[in-house]
Parts: structure tokens; sequence; C-alpha cells
């Protein structure tokens, strides 16, 4: 009766391990990545930072458009990813472009400054001084005392 069950079972199963190591290989394998955008090529890591967010993208493909025999683009394809990378040649020649970064430490740090900031500004905006306060309670009197006398 459970026969039929096996197989996807243990297809699902083996898949989900497969996950797991590949997910172990590549924050291991990303620490020790040191190569710029133009060095990228398949199998590597870009971290992407989105505010506070750390993402990393594996390197599906690298190709090169041409305008005769000169390269004109740089084009990372990413795993997963429905947006590729194109980058001009010169402007490849860097660890960090806008916010893809090759440098796992890099990228890090970006997203903790942009953490530890967005806290500062939290706990800036919860800050009440007492004149504030006060002022505050006067505008709630006045709007009690209005309808008071609205009501009679």
């Amino acid at each position: 009766m459970s026969t039929p069950f096996i197989l996807p079972g243990l297809y699902g199963a083996l898949q989900g391990i497969k996950g797991i190591l590949r997910e172990i290989s590549y924050k291991r394998n990303g620490m020790s990545q040191h190569v710029m955008f133009n060095q990228l090529k398949k199998g590597d890591f870009v971290w992407y930072v989105n505010g506070d967010k750390l993402h990393y993208r594996f390197v599906k493909n690298v190709s090169y458009d041409f305008s005769g025999t000169d390269v004109t683009n740089i084009v990372i394809e990413f795993y997963g990813d429905y947006y590729d990378l194109k980058i001009k040649p010169e402007d490849a020649k860097t660890y960090r472009y806008t916010w893809y970064y090759t440098l796992m430490g890099d990228a890090k740090a970006q997203a903790d400054y942009v953490s530890l900031k967005r806290n500062e500004s939290i706990k800036k905006s919860q800050k009440v001084t007492p004149e504030e306060i006060i002022k505050e309670a006067d505008l709630v009197m006045k709007r009690i005392e209005k309808i008071k006398k609205d009501l009679k």
C-alpha cells in the first residue's frame, strides 16, 4: 500500500539534504571568496543588501555582450532570480556595484550599518521631552473644554 509513496518521499528527503548541504557549502565558501565583479565565474557568490537584510545570490552563469570585438557588458545570471546583473567592464573592477557585493564581510558591514542607523532613528523618534508632553496635554484639555461647551 505505501510503496507508491516511498519513492516521492525518498526523493523529497534527498532534495532536502542536498539543499542543506548546498547552504552550508555556500556560506563556508562564500566567506573565503575574494574576487571582483569582473572576475566572477559560475559557482561564485554575490551578496545583495536590501536595507538591513543580507541575501546571497549564487552565480549561475557569466556571459559577455560584444560590440565587434569589444566587451560592452558583463552579464551575471543568478540561480532562482529573475534579474540578471549587467555591468560595464570599467564598472566591474570593484567589489561593490550598487547594492551588490562580492565580499561577504563588506556586505555584512553595510547591512549592519543600516540596521544600526535605523535603530538609532527609531530611538530618536520615540523620545519625548517634558515640554512636548505638557504641550500635547494642554491641547487635549482645550479639546475637552470645547466639547463640554458644545454639549451645553
